[in-house]
């Protein structure tokens, strides 16, 4: 019995991703016949200013990590010729060692800072996307403003490539490459939450019940904590992607 309730869940979602991806396709194709300049300059804009941000904060974290390296590299060696010194009965000299570890953990702490500044950028694209998968979660009204975000979205994607003199059906292809479709995937898994709180809200609506429950969001709020996750892994995956 609960296997096969998952298996309509993995369903009607499969149906829900299909239909987004169509959605999607459809701003894409409308682009090619009437593209828009301001959506190309808008999508090249934040392609290249995205692509730079990455590349610098990569040297960041490369120089960091080298850094690093070196300092750690310096302290074992400071160290081991401690510990060989003593062993001996020399002088051991501490100020060195001393200065070793302090040079390690400065370069650990630019490592941590620089590391940081390199996530902040997927999560900055999860913290973009989150609004538009969490208000999908919303029964009908959610439904109508994912569509529409999810059309505008295809048309900016179409207007850059039919721009850039790409082909639609490469367009189709893009749109349905691996990254695009665990961010649609989220989205739909969001759509399908709001399914949920239909027959709870329909039952209220008849009156044949007084109101929903607490017992009645669990569901709801488990999907759409799920497609949350998807949505973060996916822009994990979209800037991992990133040239």
């Amino acid at each position: 019995m609960g296997a096969s309730k998952y298996l309509r869940a993995a369903a009607v979602i499969a149906l829900i991703l299909l239909i987004e991806y169509a959605i999607e396709l459809a701003g894409a194709i409308n682009a090619y016949s009437r593209p828009s300049p301001q959506e190309v300059a808008y999508a090249l804009n934040t392609t290249i200013s995205t692509v730079i941000e990455k590349e610098n904060t990569t040297k960041i974290v490369s120089s960091a990590a080298g850094n690093l390296t070196a300092a750690a590299i310096n302290a074992t060696r400071s160290a081991a010729s401690a510990v060989v010194n003593a062993t001996l009965g020399k002088p051991v000299n501490s100020s060195k060692v001393a200065n070793a570890f302090t040079g390690a953990s400065q370069s650990t702490q630019q490592f941590m800072a620089a590391a940081a500044i390199y996530l902040y950028a997927p999560l900055q694209i999860f913290i973009n996307n989150a609004p538009p998968c969490i208000f999908a979660s919303v029964p009908v009204e959610g439904w109508a403003a994912i569509g529409y975000i999810l059309y505008q979205t295809g048309y900016l994607v179409g207007s850059a490539m039919a721009a850039a003199g790409v082909p639609p059906s490469t367009a189709a292809l893009v749109l349905a490459s691996p990254v695009t479709m665990v961010e649609l995937l989220a989205y739909a898994v969001s759509t399908y939450a709001s399914t949920l709180m239909l027959k709870p809200l329909i039952d209220v609506a008849r009156r044949k019940r007084g109101k929903a429950s607490i017992a009645d969001l669990r569901p709801w709020a488990a999907a759409l904590a799920a497609a949350l996750a998807i949505l973060l892994a996916a822009s994990l995956i979209e800037y991992a992607a990133l040239p």
